[in-house]
């Protein structure tokens, strides 16, 4: 299995997706890239732009404003 396949798997997985075309979600999985964080890193500090949207495939994030 190639990235844009497991990437569009992935995206199928969450509810929010999956009503989606194949063609929708392979034109969304080819612009995905997976990251991965350190416990306790900041994704986004308060009051940045995030530059996207993150999708949570492994693990907890918190919300924590004030930092």
């Amino acid at each position: 299995m190639n990235h844009l396949e497991a990437h569009i798997n992935a995206l199928r997985g969450f509810a929010l997706l999956q009503t989606c075309s194949d063609s929708y979600l392979k034109r969304i999985a080819a612009k995905c890239f997976t990251n991965k964080f350190r416990t306790y890193t900041v994704i986004i500090p308060q009051g940045q732009r995030p530059d996207g949207v993150y999708f949570i495939k492994a693990g907890k994030v918190k919300v924590a404003l004030g930092y």
